[in-house]
């Protein structure tokens, strides 16, 4: 009944992080097909809803317990963008539904494409498979069970692009906060670099 009164307005999702994985696939359906069906229903109700989410996952002491810091952003940005209507099939092909065959991202098409079915986007993303895992895994993934994880930086520059590639292309967002970090982070690297030659 909720997206109901919701209808032509927007909901607010506090701790999307805490949900449980079947409830999320739910929600994923619900905002990609924009419709809904009631328990014990047979018919689907279309429905207009935006999503507003929020967590109370405590950053910083995610970072203090030793986790990347651009890990931790690559997760949470993931998972907003279905916050920001973006919905992108991360665990299947969105036109056979197999995950059974290397897949790769396809932005006109919304969702992963297998093997099979790259000839329809000559403009897919052309993925490695650490990538595919790893965006997959950060959809759903949830930051307070999260203990450790180890990505070469060439992964990591990959990830980064991808997210940043649909932030800018799907959600219309390109942060300026963003672009500062990234440069803070090379300045440090180059001083890194400067320190290690003296």
């Amino acid at each position: 009944g909720y997206f109901e009164l919701a209808n032509n307005g927007v909901m607010f999702l506090d701790e999307i992080g805490e949900m449980p994985i079947r409830f999320q696939a739910k929600l994923l359906r619900v905002i990609q097909e924009k419709e809904i069906r009631k328990i014990g229903g047979d018919e689907y109700i279309p429905v207009d809803v935006r999503i507003m989410s929020a967590t109370n996952q405590n950053i910083p002491d995610l970072i203090e317990k030793g986790l990347d810091e651009q890990i931790i952003t690559n997760i949470i940005e993931t998972q907003l963008l279905v916050a920001f209507g973006v919905a992108p099939v991360w665990d299947r092909c969105v036109v056979c539904g197999r995950n059974d065959l290397a897949l790769d991202f396809s932005e006109q098409y919304g969702g992963m494409l297998c093997q099979n079915h790259w000839s329809l986007d000559e403009h897919r993303l052309h993925l490695d498979r650490k990538t595919v895992y790893y965006l997959q895994q950060f959809a759903t993934i949830n930051l307070q069970k999260l203990n450790s994880i180890r990505i070469n930086p060439a992964t990591k520059r990959r990830l980064q692009q991808v997210l940043d590639t649909l932030y800018d292309n799907e959600v219309g967002l390109n942060l300026k906060a963003k672009r500062f970090i990234r440069q803070m982070n090379k300045w440090e690297q180059n001083i890194g670099k400067l320190s290690m030659n003296d």
